[in-house]
């Protein structure tokens, strides 16, 4: 085996046995979140056509209208109805935490989008990513999965 598999084995290995929420669960295409159908007989060919129409009209597949609720409480939590619905009310919704900069002003900014199950407090504690750009005068946005 070669080295760097060995050492993403064992990286993905000590993320599963740290993480309490992971399930195994059984494949899916998951071609309704996409307006296909869950019975489509070709999966496959679907999401080829999906994807080619994407690329075909990336900037119309892209755009996405300013929400018109955004939310920051005093924990610097944002929020807002995200511009893709889904069938969960509670996966309409986006958090998001600024993280201002030192000095107030015009300047840089950073949003980090994390993994798919990263933790709230895993990304904005005391050495996470944000913390450290607000830290060197970015404002910082980290958005939890």
């Amino acid at each position: 085996m070669h080295w760097l598999e060995r050492k993403i084995r064992r990286y993905e290995h000590r993320r599963w046995t740290t993480d309490d929420n992971r399930r195994v669960q059984p494949f899916h295409w998951g071609l309704e979140h996409i307006g296909g159908s869950p019975d489509d007989p070709n999966p496959a060919a679907f999401l080829r056509e999906y994807a080619r129409k994407a690329i075909e009209s990336s900037r119309e597949w892209y755009a996405a209208s300013p929400a018109s609720d955004y939310r920051l409480d005093p924990q610097s939590v944002l929020t807002f109805t995200g511009s893709i619905e889904s069938p969960w009310p509670e996966n309409n919704i986006v958090h998001a935490q600024l993280f201002p900069p030192r000095k107030a002003g015009p300047g840089p900014a950073v949003l980090l989008l994390p993994n798919w199950n990263a933790k709230w407090h895993g990304q904005n504690g005391p050495n996470g990513t944000a913390r450290m750009a607000s830290a060197v005068g970015s404002s910082a946005s980290a958005s939890p999965s």
